[in-house]
């Protein structure tokens, strides 16, 4: 097995030193979020090189603000859902991923600030998700689910619901590291056995909170959803991770549903580590999949 890179070294080191202790000891929501922003921005600059459009669409709960990153005349979509539990994350933390990630699928990535939790109960966030895909049908263009975390949670239900709702499917769904089921399962025990770099306890048990009223409920859990005749699907996940487990069963359902799903296991990298995209060996390579996944899904 291929040794870590420095890069992915680098920033495992950093995520266990800041990343957890913020979760670990922040337990005010509205000083998480202003501290995973403001070091975001300074860890996390979005590219000026790459194009960025911001404008709302209406939706259900008023207006939605979305993010076009890359080209307009780009002849494909991905629709990129940001991670955060549901409660946290915004372009500080996650836009430059997907600026990146437009810029290495050839893509024209949609960002969609959908309305956290607790401040809007479920499934306001799903709501947004299908406003964004109904925009994104109505470019004309070939489509792709993507996200990390909740955002791959996301991803997930939404594909659930779009089957659901008889919209045109999308070409593929990609997700990284998905939490695939919200009852609370977040047992001192199981986190004590995981590999976890960057999650605390607490956090999950905040994120999984928040999002209780429905996690009987596909809308958020995705292993309920019904996928039969849904198009192919990516998991991309690494084995230390506290979620591991979520998506080695989302694979196993969506086989046993008759879904051409691939489960791609990475080993000692620290949760969402696509984030550090252009900086260490292990997160190119997991973007290099999803170009992959989306040329042979074209």
């Amino acid at each position: 097995m291929q040794s870590l890179s420095f890069g992915q070294k680098l920033s495992n080191t950093l995520v266990k030193i800041g990343h957890k202790n913020v979760f670990r000891f922040c337990t005010n929501l509205a000083l998480l979020r202003a501290v995973m922003n403001t070091a975001a921005k300074v860890n996390y600059p979005i590219p000026s090189r790459i194009a960025r459009r911001d404008f709302e669409v209406s939706a259900e709960g008023g207006m939605l603000k979305m993010i076009a990153f890359g080209d307009e005349q780009a002849d494909r979509v991905l629709i990129y859902h940001h991670g955060g539990g549901y409660v946290m994350g915004s372009e500080h933390t996650h836009g430059r991923l997907a600026a990146l990630i437009s810029e290495r699928t050839q893509s024209l990535v949609l960002f969609p600030l959908y309305r956290l939790a607790p401040d809007f109960a479920p499934p306001a966030q799903l709501e947004d998700a299908l406003t964004c895909y109904r925009y994104a049908l109505s470019l004309n263009k070939p489509v792709w689910l993507c996200g990390e975390s909740a955002g791959g949670s996301l991803s997930l239900s939404l594909l659930a619901q779009i089957k659901a709702a008889g919209l045109t499917l999308p070409r593929g769904t990609s997700v990284f590291s998905p939490c695939t089921d919200w009852r609370d399962r977040t047992s001192a025990e199981r986190y004590a056995n995981s590999g976890e770099m960057m999650l605390s306890l607490n956090f999950l048990r905040t994120a999984h909170n928040a999002m209780a009223s429905l996690a009987d409920h596909y809308q958020v859990t995705p292993i309920f959803g019904d996928y039969h005749g849904c198009t192919p699907v990516q998991l991309q996940v690494a084995k230390t991770e506290y979620l591991y487990p979520d998506s080695v069963a989302m694979h196993a359902l969506l086989q046993h549903q008759e879904v051409d799903s691939e489960l791609i296991e990475f080993g000692d990298v620290h949760h969402a580590w696509q984030l550090s995209v252009g900086r260490s060996r292990e997160a190119d390579l997991s973007i290099e999949h999803l170009r992959v996944f989306m040329a042979k899904t074209a």
